[in-house]
């Protein structure tokens, strides 16, 4: 410490350890003081006395006035003494200004900037409105300032000492000074001040995973306080929102804030009536409160949507503010907007929220569609970490004995990998676990590692299975630990030596288990945990305690999922708290997964630094996204680093791709030169490499860019070098040139060739083809032959492909095909679907065919002993789609055989499916209309002891779909042939699922209650008993029988079950439905229902108007026939 601060501490009487701690914060001269001037306001010092503190406040107010006056003569005891009385008057002056400016910008923010004034205006309103002009005339005039209001702001949100702690480096003065200048200007123009405004705007924050996102959603929440304006937040899942909404009650703690006012809609965890709570949503409108709520369909529309409603008729016009967390999965599911959820989402954004923040720590499926909107004012944050961050980029993958890195290969962990009899796991995954358990010297403690690898839940070979296997195996060591399984249920704990525990914990927040742990004296920090999940693991949740981090981590994500789930996943790694990792005896947290999925995360942040660099430094966000005026450098550039979708539309990653400039580079990186060692004798390969780059030569796209498929490969192949070799070879080397990203897979079959591949090319397998023809006309080496070699190459497509081909017409890579956007499923054999309605009957019904036709057959609900005519329908209307090699056709129309007639028929004069050949060639092909990734999400699952459930099957006409609950050991050939649906569609619906991709014809079902998926489109009833029966199903009644279903379960909310072997149908409601609603729905007399279900203890006081819980299970009567004369069941 410097002469001068040393004699200005001696004077205010502050000792040595004083004068150390203030070193300690790095204030060592006079200047260091005078710049620490506003962190002294802010009381940042917690180490200083209350005086101590104001003292010195005093002395720097003197310094500022005395700039020229020599420290160690002026500045003495008496001197300060009489400034301090001086500086303690004038304090007071300001206090009070300030208190009545305090009072005035208060009420401003309340009244006048919370509020729209549109329609008739009452006595009070227009009130309202002179005041607001008033205090507008007062900034206009410079008495008031807006850093004044900014400054209110910011001193009401950091009254919470525990948001001040998780905001890390959170510029939350900028965020606070854009969120609240936007409701200045909007204020402004409502009472004819401001004119230039836009009334909605949106906010993208950007993050890295667990670095205190939750922060801004407290921020805004003080925020939206201030102006009694309400704030809405959607999260990624039920169990999240409940994790979120305990976090904001912290945040509120020890505030003026009132908890009552943050609610959570789903009542998981607090099990209040619905009544209370939607009261509870009502009063958090009411006063400026906040809602937070799942992305289930029903809580944003029949909760949040309804009461916004509700609040607007008593505040025409009110304001409120969105906040979608998780944004990344949340908007752009699928192309045309078809699931349910993002119909409720964009019903409640059409109600017009006055400011909506997208927060994601993965924007980028967002991002491009974002910044094409010139409708909305839009800005742009990227959340730095606090120092005590651990991220990505401060992980280590796992090394071996020679310290050498060790990655895991796209999908070598899978059903077939077992070792020690554990499964999902090999050498390398054992290789993780030895390095946590390993403790030699006890210096290491906290041990929580994270396995994300095993997708199974309900059938053999399950995460259940792992987690008892792996804890079996390492107590024969001696080396205890805890399994916990957390699935999409709940979360199960088996301790070492005992039983699985399901019940206790399966409510509970991931983070109180581990803290309950941590507490037991029993186990504490010493026993490690080793924590076993796969869905419920890859986004939105906190695994740690206060006293317990990640350690370790092992993730294996197939193909099919994208880059933000991939990112978020090991973001399950990242938190805030490398001090409790560094305590626990870690420098590091330890993951072992793919080279690719490891290194994209930091190509990712970084890009995403580089636009917010851009943005701050005055760049559009659109011109920083997109690096229009200049490129973003190679480091970013996470576009080509992996074949992984950006989210989850197809085309997102083609438009990154085509629509943000990045640095070319010509130099192998480490990785590809790896890659280069691997393919360099490997005969194949090489061979791929110089038909790939033959074809490259080809300028046949109207796009540009190179798309080839393995049939025209190998027709090269045979056409240019007389190599014969086989489909299967070439599949599986361009799946493996997909994984190390020499190639690109932008639809099912087709490739696309974007880079140099003659760099990976050993010339003595054959001389290495030039890379193009010149564009000007002129012949290159190869060029005598170049247009030969088209020829051939054209010759073997198919006529269609051919013909396009040279017509300039495919455009495979942005091709937005509304057939098959969302499908990725596929089969081995041809599978054609045939519609046809027979006019004499009104039954329609939908079969599908291989090689031999089925036409006309419906399919009937199996065991239905008393009621044979009881039919499943399945329609789609007027027309139907025929999908082949060269892509989707129009369909016929008319009254007559709805079949379609295939390209190649049409060529050989055929005019019916009768007339088309028998034998067709084996090909990949999608289902267009029938298979969506709407059909297999949310499957709602059964216990496997359920025998009373087992041979039933829930009917969802909102998934269009059945779900059946298979027997063990049943044969999907069985399933098949009882539906009397082709054992191919169930195959290829099934598919689709994680835990169900490697299922045959031939399988048979290996756990009890399997869930099965059947089509449905549509379905509607009749009655078709007398009143009779109702005795005999009132007789029958075994309430232990009865299914029960979550209330948060959105899957099964409007949906049928049968129940072949109680001869009984059951109806789950939705939210608030009465007796008499269903009873409009099903047809059938509401007296009848309650006379059925009042017979159950909980249903005795049931009457027709009674509203009742989502998920209820209503008895219906069995007189119900389902049949297609009738309106659709809704």
């Amino acid at each position: 410490m410097d002469e001068d601060l040393r004699h200005i501490c001696s004077v205010l009487g502050i000792g040595r350890k004083t004068r150390q701690r203030l070193e300690n914060v790095e204030i060592y001269t006079l200047d260091h003081l005078l710049g620490a001037e506003e962190r002294f306001q802010e009381r940042e010092f917690g180490e200083l006395t209350e005086m101590q503190n104001y003292r010195l406040l005093v002395a720097i107010d003197w310094r500022k006035k005395h700039k020229d006056a020599d420290i160690l003569e002026e500045f003495e005891v008496d001197m300060f003494e009489e400034y301090e009385e001086e500086f303690d008057k004038r304090k007071k002056e300001e206090q009070i200004q300030n208190e009545k400016k305090k009072v005035e910008i208060e009420q401003f923010m309340s009244v006048v900037m919370g509020r729209t004034f549109s329609g008739n205006l009452s006595a009070e309103d227009k009130q309202d409105m002179e005041f607001g002009k008033l205090v507008f005339q007062k900034f206009k005039c410079g008495e008031y300032s807006r850093e004044d209001l900014y400054k209110y702001c910011t001193n009401a949100v950091m009254q919470s000492a525990n948001l001040k702690k998780h905001l890390g480096n959170f510029a939350y003065r900028d965020f606070i000074s854009i969120f609240m200048l936007h409701f200045f200007k909007c204020a402004g123009y409502h009472v004819g001040e401001e004119l230039s405004v836009y009334l909605q705007k949106n906010v993208v924050v950007a993050g890295r995973t667990q670095s205190g996102k939750s922060a801004v959603k407290g921020v805004i929440m003080f925020l939206c306080h201030l102006m009694e304006i309400p704030q809405i937040i959607v999260t990624k899942g039920v169990t999240e929102s409940v994790d979120l909404h305990a976090k904001l009650q912290v945040f509120a703690s020890r505030t003026t804030m009132d908890q009552n006012y943050i609610v959570v809609v789903s009542r998981k965890k607090d099990g209040k009536g619905i009544k209370v709570k939607d009261n509870e949503i009502k009063n958090a409108l009411e006063n400026g409160g906040v809602v937070v709520l799942a992305d289930t369909s029903h809580q944003v529309r029949a909760k949040v949507c309804r009461a916004l409603k509700e609040y607007r008729e008593k505040n025409p016009g009110g304001k409120f503010v969105l906040t979608i967390d998780e944004a990344d999965a949340m908007l752009w599911r699928t192309e045309k907007q078809v699931q349910q959820f993002e119909r409720a989402l964009n019903e409640l954004q059409s109600l017009g929220p006055a400011l909506t923040t997208y927060i994601s720590a993965t924007p980028l499926p967002f991002m491009l569609k974002l910044a094409s909107n010139s409708d909305c004012d839009l800005d742009f944050f990227n959340l730095s970490p606090s120092d005590n961050y651990v991220g990505i980029e401060s992980t280590k993958p796992l090394t071996d004995e020679n310290g050498d890195n060790l990655f895991l290969e796209i999908n070598e962990i899978n059903k077939n990998t077992v070792i020690y009899d554990i499964p999902y796991a090999n050498e390398k995954v054992m290789a993780l676990y030895n390095d946590a358990l390993s403790n030699e010297g006890g210096s290491k403690k906290g041990i929580l590692l994270l396995d994300v690898t095993n997708p199974r839940v309900n059938v053999d070979l399950n995460v259940f299975m792992k987690a008892e296997r792996v804890q079996h195996f390492y107590r024969q060591k001696k080396k205890d630990m805890i399994a916990i399984a957390f699935v999409g249920r709940g979360i199960s704990v088996k301790f070492p030596g005992k039983n699985w525990e399901h019940e206790r914990w399966k409510n509970s927040l991931i983070g109180e288990v581990i803290k309950n742990i941590d507490e037991d004296k029993n186990y504490g920090l010493d026993m490690p945990i080793f924590i076993f999940g796969f869905s419920k693991m890859r986004r939105g949740i906190s695994f740690r305690s206060d006293h317990r981090v990640p350690t370790h981590m092992t993730m294996m994500l197939s193909r099919g999922h994208n880059l933000s789930t991939v990112i978020q996943t090991l973001g399950r790694a990242t938190y805030n708290g490398k001090d409790t990792l560094q305590t626990n005896g870690f420098q590091h947290v330890t993951i072992l997964t793919t080279q690719m999925d490891y290194e994209i995360g930091i190509s990712v942040q970084c890009y995403l630094d580089e636009v917010s660099s851009r943005n701050k430094n005055g760049e559009s966000f659109k011109d920083a996204l997109t690096g229009s005026n200049k490129e973003h450098s190679y480091a970013a550039n996470w576009v080509d680093k992996s074949f992984r979708k950006t989210g989850a539309l197809k085309t997102t990653q083609h438009d990154y791709r085509n629509g943000v400039n990045f640095e070319e580079r010509t130099e192998l990186n480490e990785n590809e030169k790896k890659i280069k060692e691997k393919l360099w004798d490997v005969k194949d390969a090489q061979i791929l490499f110089r038909s790939l780059i033959r074809l490259q030569r080809r300028k046949d796209f109207k796009s540009g860019e190179k798309l080839v498929n393995p049939d025209v490969i190998t027709s090269d192949l045979e056409d240019m070098e007389d190599i014969k070799l086989s489909k299967t070879k070439v599949n599986t080397l361009l799946k493996d040139f997909c994984d190390h990203m020499l190639i690109v897979k932008v639809e099912e079959g087709w490739y696309l060739l974007q880079r140099d591949l003659r760099q990976f090319m050993n010339e003595e397998f054959g001389e290495i083809p030039l890379l193009e023809v010149s564009d000007d006309g002129s012949k290159s080496e190869e060029s005598p032959q170049h247009s030969d070699d088209e020829e051939s190459l054209l010759s073997a497509m198919s006529p269609h492909t051919r013909g396009a081909v040279r017509d300039n017409v495919v455009q495979k890579t942005n091709q937005t095909n509304d057939h098959s956007q969302d499908v990725n499923i596929v089969t081995q054999e041809t599978i054609d679907m045939n519609m046809s309605i027979n006019d004499d009957v009104s039954i329609s019904s939908i079969s599908f065919n291989s090689e031999h036709l089925r036409s006309n057959e419906s399919f009937s609900f199996p065991g239905d002993n008393h009621d044979p005519n009881i039919n499943m329908v399945s329609q789609t209307g007027d027309s139907t789609t025929q999908l082949n090699d060269s892509g989707i056709y129009s369909p016929s129309r008319g009254r007559g055989n709805r079949g379609y007639t295939s390209k190649r028929s049409r060529d050989a004069g055929c005019t019916s499916r009768s007339e088309a050949p028998k034998k067709k060639k084996k090909q990949q092909q999608q289902f267009s209309e029938l298979i969506t990734n709407e059909i297999v999400s949310k499957i709602h699952m059964r216990e496997e002891d359920e025998y009373f459930v087992t041979g039933s099957y829930l009917v969802q006409p909102h998934f269009k779909r059945i779900i059946y609950y298979a027997k063990k050991n049943e044969g999907l050939r069985e399933i098949a042939k009882k539906f009397k649906v082709d054992v191919k569609v169930i195959v290829a619906i099934n598919k689709q699922r994680q835990e169900m991709s490697d299922i045959r014809s031939k399988s048979r079902i290996s756990i009890n209650n399997s869930p099965i998926v059947l089509p449905l489109e549509d379905f509607s009833v009749r009655f078709t008993k007398s009143f009779a029966t109702i005795a005999n199903t009132i007789a029958a009644i075994d309430v232990k029988d009865i299914p029960l279903v979550n209330e948060d379960d959105e899957a099964v909310e409007g949906s049928y079950l049968i129940l072949p072997q109680k001869d009984r149908m059951i109806y789950y409601s939705h939210d608030n439905e009465t007796p008499n609603q269903i009873s409009a729905r099903v047809k059938v007399n509401a007296k009848d229902i309650v006379k059925i279900n009042k017979t159950r203890k909980e249903y005795k006081n049931l009457w027709a108007n009674a509203e009742l819980k989502v998920n209820s299970p209503i008895i219906l009567p069995r007189t119900l026939c389902f049949q297609n004369n009738f309106d659709s069941i809704e």
